[in-house]
């Protein structure tokens, strides 16, 4: 069947999941990541690299959008022969002059240098990781999809541990615990080849975290890196009723970009790409955030509205935002103690809200 995303038309073959991260089968196109290569298209606008690397190509349809929408010279890898023959076909039907290669991700970083490289394998990005962060070109920029949730959140924690080297708990601020797990691994990986990271936008949709980082060369940017890796503890740094444990390593210092974002083409971008990148502006105003589901039980109360809890936080004199990581979740900035967080909780029930 014919399936038309961004500016091109791509031949998929007929079975294909809904949604959900799918299964490894040739020709693979997975129609819930379309925001996901939507926010690649508007990144590399801002950016506009030399040489892009699609490093799992499937149907060919990342490679062939950024080749066709943004004019960039693209390569697409994948080990599938059938998939590679399906993003060569589907190229020269939208007139792209795509390089493809039917190697594994590893080989073909070893061997050219990408200013891009995509990562988008199915699972884990641990057996790819290290590669690209060691041989994409001093400031290149990776792109990384995980799908193994279940190792980022904590949910299995022996896994969580035994492939990341990290402990969190598994709860409502999982998703930003996962996010920052990923990257912290990915700081420690680039620091032991004197590499360092700067993420530039980082987020949580469906099944799948997103994560862009910027590399670049020296010891001394790795050792400065790797002072943003570290614990997290909820009672010394959230709120003081949680329990005295310590989280991580995981990344603890920003994980967007604002100015950065603040440059990306947004016409590729429909109305939840744009929402999505609006709330990104204001994810870094705390790290983690203040989720109202975990003030309910600890005050034996029922939930308000959110949007009446902002408003009480920011009668408090801070500034309060969504997060994209939770609908009960809010980021504060300007500095919001327990007590204070408490009295914006109790005032916004008695409001009840608009």
């Amino acid at each position: 069947m014919i399936v038309e995303e961004g500016s091109v038309k791509i031949y998929v073959p007929e079975e294909q999941p809904e949604k959900g991260p799918g299964r490894a089968v040739s020709g693979f196109y997975n129609r819930s990541q379309k925001l996901n290569r939507d926010v690649t298209l508007s990144l590399l606008s801002a950016v506009r690299p030399r040489v892009v690397l699609d490093g799992f190509s499937g149907t060919g349809v990342r490679a062939i959008r950024i080749g066709r929408e943004l004019g960039l010279r693209v390569v697409a890898a994948d080990t599938d022969r059938v998939a590679c023959r399906l993003s060569e076909e589907n190229a020269r039907a939208n007139g792209v002059d795509l390089e493809v290669l039917n190697e594994s991700f590893n080989c073909v970083v070893e061997r050219f240098s990408f200013d891009y490289i995509d990562i988008d394998p199915y699972g884990s990005c641990v057996p790819f990781a290290d590669a690209a962060l060691r041989c994409v070109r001093n400031g290149g920029i990776l792109g990384i999809t995980v799908t193994d949730l279940t190792a980022l959140t904590g949910s299995s924690p022996r896994k969580t541990r035994r492939r990341y080297g990290s402990s969190v708990i598994n709860d409502e601020l999982r998703h930003e615990s996962g996010i920052r797990v990923l990257l912290g691994y990915l700081a420690r990986r680039a620091a032991s080849y004197d590499r360092a990271i700067e993420p530039i936008l980082s987020f949580w949709h469906s099944h799948y975290y997103r994560v862009f980082i910027r590399v670049r060369e020296g010891a001394a940017l790795a050792d400065r890196c790797l002072s943003n890796v570290g614990m997290f503890n909820r009672k010394h740094h959230l709120l003081s009723f949680y329990g005295d444990i310590d989280e991580g390593p995981l990344w603890v210092a920003g994980m967007n970009d604002p100015a950065f974002l603040g440059r990306m083409d947004r016409s590729f971008l429909d109305r939840n790409g744009n929402r999505l990148l609006d709330t990104l502006l204001h994810e870094d105003s705390m790290p983690y955030f203040i989720e109202a589901v975990h003030l309910a039980r600890h005050l034996r109360l029922s939930l308000p509205p959110i949007s009446s809890f902002i408003d009480e936080i920011e009668r408090a004199g801070a500034q309060a935002y969504r997060t994209h990581l939770s609908p009960t979740g809010v980021k504060v900035k300007g500095g919001a103690g327990t007590e204070s967080v408490i009295v914006a909780y109790r005032n916004a029930l008695s409001s009840g809200g608009v």
